[in-house]
């Protein structure tokens, strides 16, 4: 009978401290978790899935980290207790078996599906059914097999991620958890103090604390799908979003392979709002919703909600940022810069988009009540906009000169002219050049404003850096126009615009009536 046992067989990839790219089972990730800088895969929603079942298993074996001493304990300690850990998985080894025939793992013996599906089911990335081609070129109809690492990983994302939409048996397929936002993983130095950072002994960072913690899903009854609501933080962390069976075959060399699975609906959880692992924002028309990653808006656009402590009535940062802020926390770690790694995807409907994964720096004085540092944050962010604006408007002039060199500028044209010109500027791409140049510039500022005493020559010189930005984004969406008196005229008349900014005030826009008399003049 084949067995493929994941708490020794290598199946998590990793990169040591050294540098080094290896794979590992469950045991030695975390009995060695002090000498692993990350978990890595070529997928950031393999990343976030198998992050959440290391910190389901870290929070079952080591209790006492749900406590204030005892995770300061463990902490000091520097690693976890290996005997402690072969102690556990060997009570349920059984249940971590890939391929056991009563209770594989994170599978069900008997799924509502009677026919197997392609491999590809498994992997988010891969053009199956209705995604698009992003990654991978395989089609459902090929005949393919992928090995039991492989596909280990993509059972692991799948009842973490699995997108909704379908058809299925007792009720149609629903989203997984991944699904409703993206993971924020403060990173830690290492595997072991990322999992400790990321299990704070906060009620609210353990969705209601160590006394509701429940049991993780190789502890409970075989699922029976149906609408629930998690029975604690180690259920919703391992909830078994789909009933899956995988399907094997032997080749010659006697290698057991997956060629298939077998894919139903499992468990469906309400909504929830409370998951410490994901930044949440407000808005009038949808209440409190979870933070996702978008195709066409860069992360760091967003950090002033991210760099804010959670509440219930705003929304906020995750709940696990609150505990690196805390100065107990802080005198411990001497830390009081940590990087996290955010991972997720855009969907529409049941299609996936993108996936992305951003490594970004989280200072821990954003965190704390200093309304000062919190508005200079806001002011920055706000700068960056005003200057997009002006940039927009700058090319709105040029466009209004191309296409209609006889009227006197945009604010004379028709509304179905301004639409006209609104494809030139949509053309031209100048937003999208200037956003990107700003990120590398934007950390560095960050970073300088936590550590100083006054923010105001900062955001001086960041006025200065978008203004220069966004000169350099309009010089390079206009770089093609030839020389002809009607293009020369309508790339002067836009550059005009953006300088005039630049003298009546940083990212602040001129009133037109000033600009007309300039022009006059």
């Amino acid at each position: 009978m084949a067995s493929y046992d994941l708490t020794t067989e290598a199946w998590i990839p990793i990169v040591g401290n050294g540098g080094v790219p290896r794979q590992v089972g469950l045991r030695e990730a975390l009995a060695e978790a002090h000498t692993i800088r990350e978990v890595y895969t070529d997928s950031p929603i393999e990343i976030a899935a198998i992050y959440r079942l290391l910190l389901a298993l870290s929070i079952r074996i080591f209790p006492e980290s749900g406590e204030k001493e005892g995770w300061y304990d463990l902490w000091k300690k520097g690693s976890f207790d290996a005997a402690r850990i072969d102690a556990y998985l060997a009570e349920y080894r059984e249940r971590f078996d890939l391929l056991h025939p009563r209770r594989p793992f994170y599978q069900h013996p008997a799924p509502l599906a009677t026919k197997a599906s392609a491999i590809s089911k498994l992997f988010t990335e891969e053009a199956s059914g209705n995604n698009a081609t992003l990654f991978s070129h395989c089609y459902d109809d090929q005949d393919r097999t992928v090995p039991l690492d492989a596909a280990a990983r993509g059972i692991v994302a799948t009842q973490g991620a699995a997108i909704g939409g379908g058809v299925s048996k007792p009720f149609n397929l629903s989203h997984a958890p991944l699904i409703a936002g993206a993971v924020f993983w403060i990173r830690g130095r290492s595997l072991f103090e990322g999992l400790l950072l990321n299990a704070p002994p906060y009620n609210s960072s353990r969705m209601g604390g160590s006394e509701r913690e429940g049991k993780p899903a190789w502890e409970r009854d075989l699922p029976d799908p149906r609408h629930r609501e998690p029975d604690g933080y180690l259920d919703y962390l391992t909830l078994q979003a789909r009933l899956l069976l995988l399907e094997c075959t032997e080749l010659e060399d006697g290698t057991t392979v997956a060629s298939g699975v077998r894919i139903s609906q499992g468990d469906k959880e309400g909504q929830i709002l409370d998951d410490p692992l994901m930044a949440y924002r407000l808005s009038k028309e949808k209440g409190l919703f979870a933070y996702r990653l978008s195709a066409d808006r860069a992360l760091w656009r967003d950090s002033s909600n991210f760099f804010t402590l959670f509440t219930s009535e705003q929304g906020g940062g995750p709940k696990t940022f609150e505990w690196v802020a805390h100065p107990g926390t802080e005198r411990v770690t001497g830390v009081t810069r940590w990087m996290v790694d955010v991972l997720g995807m855009a969907t529409d409907q049941a299609k996936v988009e993108l996936w992305r994964k951003e490594r970004v720096p989280l200072y821990t004085a954003y965190l704390k009540d200093d309304p000062g540092l919190r508005l200079a944050l806001e002011s920055v962010l706000e700068l960056a906009r005003k200057q997009e604006k002006i940039l927009r408007g700058a090319c709105e002039t040029l466009g209004a000169y191309l296409l209609f060199p006889k009227k006197d500028g945009y604010l004379s044209l028709s509304q179905n002219e301004k639409k006209e010109v609104a494809d030139v500027v949509e053309a031209l791409g100048a937003s999208e050049r200037y956003w990107p140049q700003l990120e590398i510039p934007f950390y560095k500022l960050l970073g300088a404003m936590a550590d100083a005493e006054e923010t105001e020559p900062f955001l001086i010189d960041w006025g200065k850096t978008l203004h220069n930005v966004a000169i350099a984004a309009f010089e390079q969406s206009t770089s093609s126009f030839d020389t002809s008196a009607r293009h020369l005229r309508a790339w002067a008349e836009g550059r005009r615009r953006l300088w005039a900014a630049r003298q009546y005030g940083q990212a602040t826009e001129p009133p037109i009536s000033e600009l007309e008399e300039e022009k006059s003049i």
